[in-house]
């Protein structure tokens, strides 16, 4: 029997040959090794280094992220966006999006002509509590004393598509939120979100399809309330936040004094929320994330016949389009 040398064999022979200065975390056998959680890294060739300066990064937009102080902060262009829980504080790693556009204008201005009233106020920028970045810009919708619905809404014109719409949302008096988008032809799909059970119920209707919703946690009591469904119908797609007392119905009597507190609204064309993008009088696009590994940080490490990736991410629904991936070789020329 003939034994082989073959390409694998070689790469864990080099580092075996440097076993002294192999630190005990680099997995065996390794060539490139990208922590981001604990911030080390290694490239054959090139040895022990951060992960950072192992890539080239570039965004040409800023975004935002969860710090690791646990609030949301915003990052600057070709900065990378090392994320976190932000409520157990545990580093999350490098987050990496493709493209998107928040659709809303005022995205933090609820009190904004942007935002339509209905028997409801909006009082902005209360002192009683803080954002979700810190700031005292949240704002409070408050019910009026109808026999009716009690929201707040944007429209915008966009074409059947699915859409994703979230909101952050913190209790006042009360406790349940409701919110959801229409077609501004047939009926409205959403969900209640119970900010005390932590109970997520959906509603189906009109045209749309494919109906999910969720709410996460983003620390002192505020709440990231996700809907996303498929428009199947006309040319508008109305984002709508309800005050609520009961996870059944959003027509009810109002006291006049009390609501919720909201901040941050957001609608996207996607299957999945992605990092919240700060609007003001126009819509706002945050551009890719793009690392890479180039030049001899990579010819190093990269052999051409034989080799294996190993990656660890966390990655939600494939918006309708996309190309997903979570790592990509090339030589430059047409994939």
């Amino acid at each position: 029997m003939q034994l082989v040398r073959s390409p694998v064999q070689s790469v864990i022979g080099q580092l075996v040959s440097m076993r002294a200065a192999r630190p005990e975390w680099l997995p065996v056998g390794a060539s490139l090794h990208l922590d981001y959680i604990n911030d080390r890294g290694f490239a054959l060739g090139s040895g022990i280094a951060l992960p950072t300066s192992l890539i080239t990064f570039t965004r040409a937009t800023t975004r935002t992220r969860i710090n690791s102080a646990g609030a949301l902060e915003t990052v600057a262009i070709n900065t990378p966006a090392i994320d976190y829980n932000p409520v157990t504080l545990a580093c999350r790693g490098l987050s990496i999006w493709e493209a998107r556009t928040n659709l809303l204008l005022r995205s933090e201005e609820f009190d904004n002509a942007a935002w339509v009233k209905n028997n409801a106020t909006v009082t902005a920028n209360v002192v009683a509590t803080t954002a979700p970045d810190g700031t005292n810009t949240a704002d409070k919708l408050v019910e009026d004393v109808a026999n009716s619905t009690h929201y707040v809404d944007q429209a915008t014109t966009n074409g059947n598509a699915t859409y994703t719409q979230t909101i952050y949302v913190k209790a006042a008096e009360r406790s349940i939120c409701f919110a959801g988008m229409s077609d501004g032809v047939t009926a409205l799909v959403g969900a209640y979100f119970n900010l005390s059970t932590l109970v997520v119920t959906p509603t189906s209707g009109g045209s749309w399809s494919a109906i999910t919703a969720a709410m996460q946690s983003v620390g002192s009591g505020w709440y990231r309330c996700t809907v996303t469904a498929t428009r199947g119908a006309g040319t508008s797609t109305i984002t709508r936040v309800y005050t609520a007392t009961s996870s059944s119905t959003v027509t009810y009597t109002g006291d006049g004094t009390s609501g919720l507190y909201i901040w941050g609204a957001q609608l996207e064309a996607g299957s999945s929320a992605s990092p919240y993008i700060p609007t003001v009088a126009s819509q706002v696009t945050r551009a890719a994330d793009v690392a890479v590994i180039s030049g001899a940080n990579f010819s190093n490490f990269y052999n051409q016949t034989e080799g294996t990736f190993v990656v660890y991410c966390s990655t939600g629904a494939i918006p309708a389009g996309a190309f997903p991936m979570q790592y990509q070789v090339s030589d430059g020329s047409a994939r």
